[in-house]
């Protein structure tokens, strides 16, 4: 699902110039390299030598702090989550939302207090579409019978509801309700 997630923010360049030192890094350790090999006096060698592994342990670090550690993770998905929750059906959601909960349990305890208010919210924006989702579910069940009168103002609420839903379980309900309304308009002009 993570992959999803990725594929879904290819848009999204935000986020993405933190490979920019690690591109300096590499170019500052073929610089060193190069100076050790062509280097005549063997202290000049060394020095550079030392350097080059100052300079991969220093990558090493940063890479771990800014790219791959269990916080960046954890923030990077929130945030990805939470500002994408249009382009995903319920179910799609909910297994997001699990990996951002399993990344959520991984900081350590001072983190998860600055988080948690976030984490919540995103779990209540799922719910609500969850409860859309449910009632038009329902509301779809009760379109079938009833006047022309009655249909109209049941497909208006239905509709009003599938707007709050996001893309990805409105196609799930498009169908149905476009049915509906083409009853309805063959209904109307009898």
């Amino acid at each position: 699902m993570s992959r999803l997630l990725s594929e879904k923010m290819l848009g999204n360049k935000k986020g993405r110039m933190y490979h920019l030192p690690v591109v300096f890094l590499g170019i500052g350790l073929l610089l060193l390299i190069g100076l050790a090999y062509v280097a005549d006096d063997e202290r000049v060698t060394l020095i550079a030598l030392g350097l080059a592994v100052v300079v991969v342990l220093g990558a090493l670090v940063y890479v771990y702090m800014h790219i791959i550690s269990p916080q960046r993770t954890f923030r990077r998905k929130l945030y990805l989550l939470t500002w994408n929750l249009h382009k995903y059906t319920i179910e799609e959601l909910k297994d997001l939302y699990q990996e951002v909960y399993q990344l959520y349990l991984k900081l350590p305890e001072h983190k998860k207090a600055n988080v948690y208010a976030s984490l919540t919210k995103l779990r209540e924006s799922i719910e609500e579409k969850m409860k859309a989702a449910k009632k038009l579910e329902r509301m779809m069940e009760g379109l079938a019978e009833g006047t022309i009168q009655e249909l109209q103002k049941k497909y208006e609420e239905a509709k009003k509801v599938f707007e709050e839903l996001s893309s990805g379980e409105q196609q799930k309900f498009q169908a149905a309700l476009n049915a509906v309304k083409e009853k309805l308009e063959r209904g109307l002009q009898q």
